[in-house]
C-alpha cells in the first residue's frame, strides 16, 4: 500500500475515533449537569471560529442568557478562539470543538436542551464530508453570497440562529493577565494600531500603501504607528514604527488597540476588537465578491460615532486608491482625534 494513502487513512480513522471518544464524555458530562439539577436546562451557543465572528455576536450571548436567566449556559468554541469567550460573567463555561465533526455529533444527539447556532451551513469535516446544517439559515435562503442581505453579521446571524435581529455593540473581558503583559511591553504614549492582512485577498490594501500610510502618519503628527496582526509584510525603517504582529493573544492585541487613539485596518477580526473596546476606527472596505456596500458591524462602528468606514464604490478594497484613505485619516485626527501636526 501507498504510504501516503495508508497515513491519510491512519490519520482519518484516528481522528474520527478519538473525536467519537471526546464528544462521548463531553455528552455523559453535559447530561450529568442536567441531573444533578434538573430544573436547569442546559443551553448551546455553537460559534466556533472566525474571531471577528465571535466577536460580532457577543451582544447574541447577552439576549440568550436574557431567556435562560438560571439554566446553564456554554459556548462552543475552537481552542485559538476561546479565550475572547472563557471570561465573559454569562456563560457557565467553554467546550472546545475538536474540529467539525465534534460539532455535528453535539448537534445530531441533542447534546444540549436548547443549540443556538448563528451560522451557515457552510462547515465541511475533512475526512468524510459531513457538513454541519444550519436549518434554520438553510430555511431562510441564506449563503456566502447574500447573508448581509439580513443585515449586519450580530443581526444577521442571530436570525440563523432563530433570534430576532439584534442590535448592540459586542463586550470583551479584558483581564489582568492580559493589562499587565501589555504593561510590559513600554508602549508609547500616543499611537495608532494598524491591522493590515486579512484571511481573504480581495480585502486587503496594498502593502506598499500600507507602507506610505505609516511614513505620512509618522512623519505628519505626533503619534507612532504600532502594527498588529499574525504576521508583518512591511517593510518599514520609520523610527516611529513598532511590529508587534505574531507576539500578543487576541485579547492582549484588543488592550492594544484599547489605548490607541485610533485604530487603521481592513475588514477583519481586528476591526471587531476596535469597535468592542471603543477605539475609533478607519476601516478600508471594498466590494465583497458581487457585494458592493455591506456593513460588517454594529453599534457605534455602524451609525458612524465612533468610525469613518472607507469604502471602494468601483471594487475591492485592495484597489482602494491611497489619497482617499490619507485624506480620511488625516482629516479625522486632526478633526475627531485632536492631534497635532508635526
Amino acid at each position: 500500500m501507498n504510504f501516503v494513502l495508508w497515513l491519510h487513512r491512519w490519520r482519518k480513522a484516528t481522528d474520527i475515533l478519538t473525536t467519537n471518544l471526546l464528544f462521548t464524555g463531553t455528552y455523559v458530562w453535559l447530561k450529568s449537569q442536567k441531573l444533578r439539577s434538573p430544573r436547569r436546562r442546559v443551553i448551546g451557543i455553537l460559534l466556533a471560529e472566525h474571531f471577528g465572528d465571535i466577536v460580532a455576536c457577543e451582544p447574541l450571548l447577552r439576549y440568550v442568557r436574557s431567556l435562560h436567566p438560571h439554566d446553564r449556559l456554554y459556548w462552543i468554541v475552537r481552542p485559538p478562539f476561546r479565550e475572547l469567550v472563557d471570561f465573559h460573567p454569562d456563560l457557565n463555561g467553554v467546550i472546545l470543538e475538536k474540529n467539525v465533526l465534534f460539532s455535528v455529533l453535539l448537534q445530531e444527539y441533542s447534546a444540549f436542551d436548547h443549540l443556538y447556532f448563528p451560522y451557515l451551513s457552510t462547515r465541511v469535516y475533512r475526512y468524510t464530508g459531513r457538513r454541519l446544517i444550519n436549518p434554520i439559515a438553510d430555511r431562510l435562503g441564506a449563503d456566502t453570497t447574500n447573508y448581509f442581505s439580513f443585515g449586519n453579521i450580530l443581526e444577521a446571524f442571530s436570525q440563523f440562529a432563530g433570534l430576532p435581529p439584534l442590535v448592540g455593540t459586542p463586550r470583551l473581558y479584558i483581564q489582568t493577565q492580559h493589562l499587565t503583559r501589555v504593561e510590559k511591553l513600554g508602549l508609547p504614549r500616543r499611537f495608532v494600531v494598524v491591522h493590515c492582512h486579512s484571511n481573504y485577498a480581495p480585502k486587503d490594501w496594498q502593502v506598499n500603501h500600507w507602507e506610505r500610510l505609516v511614513h505620512d502618519l509618522t512623519a505628519n503628527f505626533q503619534l507612532d504607528v504600532v502594527e498588529v496582526g499574525l504576521e508583518s509584510t512591511l517593510s518599514v525603517a520609520e523610527p516611529g514604527y513598532r511590529n508587534l504582529c505574531g507576539t500578543l493573544d487576541l485579547l492582549e492585541t484588543a488592550e492594544v488597540i484599547r489605548r490607541a487613539v485610533a485604530f487603521v485596518g481592513v475588514e477583519s477580526g481586528p476591526a471587531h476588537l476596535a469597535n468592542a473596546v471603543g477605539t475609533y476606527g478607519y476601516v478600508l472596505l471594498g466590494w465583497l465578491n458581487d457585494i458592493r456596500d455591506y456593513m460588517p458591524y454594529s453599534g457605534a462602528y455602524q451609525t458612524g460615532e465612533n468610525a469613518r468606514l472607507v469604502r471602494n464604490p468601483d471594487g475591492p478594497c485592495s484597489e482602494l486608491p491611497y489619497e482617499a484613505v490619507w485624506e480620511t485619516i488625516r482629516e479625522g485626527l486632526e478633526v475627531k482625534n485632536g492631534v497635532e501636526i508635526r
